[in-house]
């Protein structure tokens, strides 16, 4: 129910991609946003990991659940309390803060 703001969603002004996420990273840590980037398919990460949780979980970098935010639309739905709550920053100001 669009109405319903129960469930808050929260989400900044800017729209990436997983690309531009991961480039912009790199390119605040390290100076510069070239280099190879590894495409990997998200079906066949998320079963890999899923059935190494069990074991490997506490030395993991990510889990398969957190991988399902990539597979899922996730677009913050503006509501009139995410505009209470805002204004957010935005990706660059994010990582700006990340810059040695």
């Amino acid at each position: 129910d669009p109405g319903d703001e129960r469930i808050i969603e929260v989400g900044g002004p800017d729209r990436v991609t997983m690309r531009e996420l991961l480039l912009g990273i790199r390119g605040a840590l390290r100076g510069r946003r070239d280099g190879p980037v590894v495409r990997l398919p998200l079906a066949a990460m998320r079963h890999a990991l899923g059935a190494a949780e069990p074991l490997l979980l506490p030395v993991l970098p990510l889990t398969a659940g957190q991988l399902a935010s990539f597979a899922n639309p996730s677009d913050a739905r503006p509501t009139q309390r995410l505009r209470e709550l805002g204004p957010f920053r935005t990706l660059r100001n994010m990582l700006d803060d990340l810059t040695p």
